[in-house]
């Protein structure tokens, strides 16, 4: 945690400079703040290892470099003594001495004697003086536990130059020089080293840079780096290693090949790792399977791509595709390169020919095949192919389904791809609802599919005549439907509007008539198509109007179900369930349905009197209403009898005065029945539901405290 809070405030320091002076100096002018962009993820393990930093382009580094070397704005009012703004080293390498000055820019803020710890230990001090100071003044310097100190008195900002020289330690091939420094808000080291192209490491160190220089007519390298927030640093330095430049370029190529089969397009993309050694290269020369066309060539530095093989050659002649840079490329390279063929066939054995650079040493790779839901792919007799699991591919291939991996290490691989189309499996799941009226059939539908491997855009089913297909839904999947064929053969084919996989519910309804009430019902089974299906089973529930009644003829391939096991399922409105069927496994070869026989059910009469008798001193007037219920069947007659002591009075009798209800009148009967009144519907139409009669009596004078007998009706 203390090295990550030091090198962050390190970072701060170096991009906003002077920041530590600005902030004690309260400057009330603000300046636009520096982003510093730090690789969060890997902050910890990057910044927080010993001799780590971070490389910048020369151009962002010179700007950084310039800004660093202006004067520290002062500080004034700290709680330390004193503040040391900037640390500037700078020196050269002679023979095995660094002969080396630092300029150190010092804010005073005390009165009183300060000690301002200077570093250096271990080094011989050659000279120390005040850069600017009118009146001469000698720095004393004292050595604490092998350390420099300044010993100084007085407010004010002064400059120590401080020139030193240090040993350098030597190894073979490797140089190192190391000193101690003091803690300063920015330091910065320039060293020329009095040879070229040196590989030069400092720790720590923020940022650093090198450059080949003339020196004297002697070429030099360079050094110019941002310190890292230390007690110490150290340079080494060794020569960078050259290769022979007579000595061909070593070239190491692994590719990883992602082989897609589309349903009607092969899609074979590569990608090349290369690592060059030796010594660069600009030109690439890559065999690629013939009969397939190159769509483009992906990477860094590209000048052109040529396909040298001449197009009209076989497709089993391989293609040569030359690669050209702008400029020489080395250590490593990528290139990627994607190419396509069009399948036509359902089925088809595809080579699998080998890819590879031309002259390079070592040749390797992975290779990805996979393919679309309707298609099936099998690598047939693998030469020099190894299968490997599919854990070794990336992340966006090893999770695709069906995905297969193998490995190669030879450019000598080979084999065939096996490429097949792969049928759909549907399972259907039907649940029907009959509904049989007076007049008509009503067919409800729901229809459960399952569909596994491949998708489908179409459904067929048959649909036997004399059925009318009213609507099929719903209709954000259901694009048209269409009838084709005629009597039992006859086929309803529903369109949908995209290619379906999974679980999908169609619902249908469809009518047909009925000639009479009591017409036999023959229904069968409205079976999907046979092809691709794997499992087909359902229920059948008939809904029954309540003036019919019916019983199983004949059963073909359905077995009985209790209406409380039927569960949940299509209904017909305002009809009553009555039966109920199953079916699990069907023979297509035979008959399968039910075949019900119908009729209607006796007209049933119900009805209920209510009489009311006035009597009166002298009168004893009756009222009677009859409420009848007909029930299943129409009635076009009402016959009433009336007791025999009022069969020839003038009993009136009205009909239900209700709207909607049908007007009763009195009608006679041939012959005659004594007492026997007859009624019919005055407009002729059957009578069905309620009716009810209103009876008016005559007045019956009688004598006081005479006794009397009530007839009913």
């Amino acid at each position: 945690m203390s090295n990550r809070i030091r090198i962050m405030g390190v970072l701060c320091g170096l991009c906003v400079c002077g920041v530590a002076s600005q902030a004690l100096a309260q400057v009330s002018t603000a300046k636009p703040r520096t982003k510093v962009y730090v690789p969060y993820e890997k902050l910890k393990g990057v910044f927080e290892s010993e001799g780590q930093g971070v490389f910048l382009p020369y151009r962002e580094f010179r700007r950084l470099w310039e800004a660093a070397q202006g004067a520290p704005v002062a500080a004034a009012d700290a709680p330390a003594p004193y503040l040391i703004s900037t640390g500037r080293f700078s020196g050269n390498i002679a023979g095995e001495l660094a002969r080396m000055r630092l300029k150190l820019t010092i804010d005073i803020l005390a009165d009183d004697w300060v000690e301002v710890p200077v570093g250096l230990g271990d080094v011989a001090v050659t000279d120390a003086r005040f850069l600017g100071d009118d009146d001469g003044r000698t720095p004393l310097l004292r050595v604490v536990k092998g350390a420099y100190r300044l010993v100084t008195k007085g407010k004010g900002r002064v400059v120590l130059q401080i020139d030193f020289v240090r040993q350098l330690i030597s190894r073979p091939g490797l140089n190192i020089l190391r000193f101690r420094i003091p803690a300063a808000a920015i330091s910065t080291l320039e060293l020329l080293i009095g040879e070229e192209n040196m590989k030069v490491d400092v720790k720590p160190m923020l940022a650093a840079t090198t450059s080949q220089v003339d020196a004297n007519e002697i070429k030099a390298t360079k050094l110019q780096a941002f310190l890292g927030s230390a007690n110490a640093v150290e340079m080494s330095w060794r020569p960078r290693t050259q290769a022979a430049a007579d000595l061909e370029p070593v070239v190491i190529a692994e590719q990883l090949q992602h082989i897609h089969v589309a349903e009607a397009l092969i899609q074979h993309e590569v990608r090349f790792t290369y690592d060059i050694r030796r010594r660069g290269i600009k030109k690439f020369s890559i065999s690629l399977p013939g009969g397939f066309r190159v769509l483009s060539v992906e990477g860094e530095n590209i000048a052109k791509w040529d396909i040298a093989t001449p197009a009209s050659a076989p497709p089993t002649v391989p293609r040569n595709l030359q690669v050209t840079l702008f400029g020489p490329v080395k250590d490593r390279y990528e290139l990627t390169v994607k190419m396509e063929r069009f399948l036509k066939d359902a089925e088809a054995d595809v080579p699998l020919v080998p890819i590879h650079t031309l002259g390079a040493l070592r040749r390797t790779g992975l290779i990805a095949v996979t393919h679309a839901p309707r298609r099936s792919v099998e690598l047939k007799a693998p030469r020099n192919l190894a299968r490997v699991d599919t854990g070794r591919l990336p992340k966006n291939l090893r999770k695709t389904a069906g995905v297969t991996a193998w490995r190669f290490i030879t450019a000598d691989y080979g084999g065939s791809m096996a490429v097949g189309s792969v049928d759909p499996r549907i399972t259907v799941a039907q649940q029907w609802a009959v509904g049989v009226h007076a007049d008509r059939l009503d067919l409800k539908g729901v229809l459960n599919y399952t569909i596994q491997r491949a998708g489908v855009f179409e459904l067929t089913m048959l649909l036997p005549e004399p059925w009318e297909v009213l609507a099929v839904g719903p209709e954000g999947v259901v694009d048209d439907t269409r009838l084709s064929g005629a009597g039992a053969a006859r086929t309803l084919s529903i369109l949908l509007k995209r290619d379906v996989v999974g679980s999908l519910t169609l619902t249908l309804l469809a009518r047909a008539p009925r000639a009479t009430i009591d017409e036999p019902l023959h229904f069968r089974l409205p079976m999907p198509d046979a092809k691709h299906l794997e499992l087909y089973s359902g229920q059948v529930r008939v809904f029954l109007a309540e003036q019919l009644r019916t019983e199983v003829a004949k059963l073909d391939q359905l077995q009985p179900l209790p209406l409380d096991r039927a569960g949940e399922g299509p209904s017909v409105a305002g009809l009553p369930p009555a039966m109920a069927f199953e079916f699990q496994a069907i023979d297509r070869a035979k008959p399968a349905g039910v075949d019900l026989r119908v009729a209607a059910k006796p007209t049933q009469i119900s009805a209920v009197v209510h009489q009311l008798v006035n009597i009166q001193p002298g009168s004893v007037a009756q009222e009677a209403v009859v409420d009848f219920t007909v029930r299943y069947a129409p009635v076009d007659t009402f016959y009433l009898k009336l007791p025999a002591a009022l069969a020839g009075a003038d009993v009136q009798i009205t009909g239900d005065t209700r709207t909607g209800r049908p007007t009763i009148k009195e009608s006679p009967r041939v012959p005659a029945v004594p007492g026997e009144r007859t009624l019919v519907p005055a407009s002729g139409d059957t009578s069905r539901g309620p009716v009810q009669l209103d009876l008016s009596f005559p007045i019956v004078h009688g004598q006081g405290g005479e006794d009397g007998t009530l007839q009913g009706l």
